[in-house]
């Protein structure tokens, strides 16, 4: 690496040192599997309230697209769900949410199943779902457009898709929070330079060494940050509208939104201009209808 790159690297773990931790209660949770799925059900409850009125689970055939461990699912069982299909690409992730509902909720795992599955070809019927629910999952799919086709195809007529990610430019958009601990960072630096400090921040306190496998990120080998596809407000938008499914409900939740305080309410002013909405929203969230035949 050139000085000018060493030296923004050094900018960087600078900034590093004098934030606060704001993502600590979260590192925390990530220090045993059991741990995590427990984050997973304690957000669930306002995760779901994100899409408002149109978050209802009870009695419908549930498929749950990028599911962790399983946090997800023990909420969507104990709001009703009739079945809950938990789709993801890792086997380890799967493999810890059932057994995170094994010992949760095993009088209910005949209602549950896990598959191994790539969203943009799901293997599955036509027609088999009621809702699909995909949180904090679009902005790591390679291959959006043919995700929502595969996801119109799966669901019943009438069915809805359930969809709520960070976008990009988002204040945690960069997905590194275990190592970067100021937000915006991927707007102000390049990742290359990210990646870099995140590997010296790794190398101090072994973060991955002590995070269970299912959900390390392995940073070696890296110039930008892997796993994500680094999708705004905008492109998804652009894509959604040309999709054989039917946006119904849009909100864009500024950082914040948990919470409810002051932060969120200027946050939500913000997020109205087109320009900001980028930057402010730290969830963009959609409901998208199948049309009835």
């Amino acid at each position: 690496m050139k000085a000018s790159g060493r030296l923004m690297v050094q900018l960087v773990l600078l900034l590093n040192r004098l934030m606060p931790d704001l993502n600590a209660s979260m590192i925390r949770s990530k220090r045993t599997l059991r741990a995590y799925s427990d984050f997973e059900y304690g957000r669930a409850p306002s995760t779901a309230r994100l899409f408002g009125p149109y978050f209802d689970v009870a009695g419908k055939q549930v498929l749950d697209l990028g599911c962790g461990l399983g946090g997800s699912e023990r909420f969507y069982l104990e709001r009703g769900a009739r079945s809950v299909t938990a789709v993801d690409l890792s086997w380890s992730r799967l493999a810890a949410g059932r057994t995170y509902l094994d010992q949760m909720l095993a009088q209910d795992l005949p209602r549950v199943m896990f598959a191994e599955a790539d969203a943009r070809q799901i293997a599955f019927p036509e027609a088999v779902f009621d809702i699909i629910v995909s949180t904090n999952t679009f902005e790591h799919i390679f291959g959006v457009d043919r995700t929502l086709c595969e996801c119109a195809r799966i669901l019943k007529p009438g069915g809805q898709l359930l969809i709520a990610f960070p976008p990009y430019h988002s204040p945690w958009g960069a997905h590194l929070g275990n190592w970067i601990r100021f937000p915006w960072c991927q707007v102000l630096f390049s990742e290359r330079t990210l990646v870099a400090a995140a590997r010296r921040v790794e190398a101090e306190l072994q973060v991955n060494a002590w995070m269970p496998e299912a959900i390390r990120l392995d940073l070696d080998g890296h110039d930008q940050i892997p796993h994500l596809n680094r999708m705004t407000v905008r492109e998804f938008e652009k894509t959604a509208a040309s999709g054989p499914l039917k946006i119904v409900y849009t909100g864009y939740n500024a950082m914040g939104w948990r919470s409810g305080g002051r932060l969120g309410k200027v946050g939500q002013v913000l997020a109205q201009n087109e320009r900001l909405r980028e930057y402010v929203t730290s969830e963009a969230v959609y409901v998208m209808e199948k049309p009835r035949l």
